[in-house]
């Protein structure tokens, strides 16, 4: 995997978008279709007409002429006590391997790797120890007390 140190990312998912460090897609698919499939799953948020569907969609930016895509990236926002910080979100990471784009200057970062692995790991079910070890990242003193 070669290390991409600058990659801007413009806010807005496209068809194919994938992460240039680990290739995964960013491409969260049609938000319209992806209403509409979770209407045909009986998913009770979207109990709702054809015509209330599209009004979700076009909620989000979706038009017939302009078909936006829902996103996978990770808004990353800093703590008020960050010297970076900013109201909002200013890093876009990866899902996958956690590498994030500053959002104004595309500057990558490493800074945000290993929450992403935590995040993935209790969202896919994991255990966390005492010992517990992230591909060269220990957990802090703070990150201990919490298990």
């Amino acid at each position: 995997m070669s290390e991409v140190n600058n990659f801007k990312i413009n806010n807005r998912t496209q068809e194919g978008d994938c992460c240039p460090e680990c290739k995964t897609s960013w491409d969260g698919g049609d938000i319209l279709e992806d209403a509409t499939r979770r209407k045909d799953a009986s998913e009770p948020m979207f109990d709702m007409s054809d015509t209330e569907l599209i009004e979700y969609a076009e909620a989000y930016g979706w038009t017939p002429e302009d078909k936006r895509r829902w996103g996978n990236l990770i808004g990353m926002e800093l703590s008020y006590d960050d010297p970076e910080h900013y109201d909002g979100v200013s890093y876009w990471a990866c899902p996958e391997c956690g590498v994030a784009w500053c959002r104004w200057t595309g500057d990558r970062t490493d800074r945000f790797v290993s929450d992403v692995k935590l995040r993935n790991l209790h969202i896919e079910g994991g255990e966390l120890t005492k010992d517990f070890k992230l591909e060269g990242f220990d957990l802090t003193k703070e990150d201990k007390k919490h298990i």
